[in-house]
């Protein structure tokens, strides 16, 4: 059982100064993170502004997140929180982020992700 888990791009978890940017609609990445049984929470740090998309986070294809990024002013990097995900049996998982759509008001399908962690709570 691990307390905690972190992930990052190019192995930086990082705020302030190293991000990965995805710019398409199906635009993804996959990792994949060993998780005790447990309940967790999920901390997504990106940045919102007027041409960035909606990103979906799932754990072996079941959604644990949607997060509309569009804003029409840049908040750099803001955090989401995300909590009560269950995990009933401790393995590998596939977590997947992958860019799903945008909102009507939206130019484009920017991602810019600071960073993103997992919490186990109970």
């Amino acid at each position: 059982d691990l307390p905690y888990l972190a992930i990052g791009f190019a192995s930086q978890l990082a705020l302030g100064g190293n991000y990965a940017q995805m710019t398409a609609l199906n635009d993804e990445a996959v990792f994949y993170l060993q998780f005790g049984a447990g309940t967790w929470s999920f901390n997504c740090w990106r940045t919102t502004f007027s041409s960035y998309g909606i990103l979906t986070c799932t754990i072996d294809g079941t959604t644990i997140a949607t997060l509309d990024n569009y804003s029409g002013g840049s908040v750099n990097p803001g955090r989401s929180t995300t909590t009560g995900i269950s995990i009933t049996v401790p393995g590998v998982y596939a977590f997947k982020i992958k860019t799903t759509s945008k909102n009507a008001s939206s130019s484009g399908y920017n991602q810019r992700i600071w960073g993103l962690s997992f919490t186990r709570t109970a």
